[in-house]
């Protein structure tokens, strides 16, 4: 559902102010790679092809998603383990 109404940021700086129209709800933004993802998930499933990424890469993702946010909590260097 869009707004009846334009909504804009504006940014306040030394040199003055910018305003740039705010981007569409990242669904609307993204539709097209969300589509991508599935087809190609689709594709995967249909002829027995492993799927990319795969449950490890997304593993990955997380355990480094993980790793940032302690290092974001505690202001530390957080060591990721070889291999995971």
């Amino acid at each position: 559902m869009r707004p009846a109404f334009r909504i804009r940021a504006e940014l306040a700086a030394a040199a003055g102010f910018l305003s740039e129209p705010v981007l569409p709800f990242f669904l609307e933004r993204y539709a097209a790679a969300y589509r991508a993802e599935l087809d190609a998930f689709i594709i995967a499933v249909t002829s027995g092809i492993a799927p990319r990424p795969d449950g490890a890469d997304g593993l990955r993702a997380l355990l480094l998603a993980d790793a940032a946010t302690r290092s974001a909590q505690t202001g530390q260097a957080v060591q990721l383990q070889p291999g995971a």
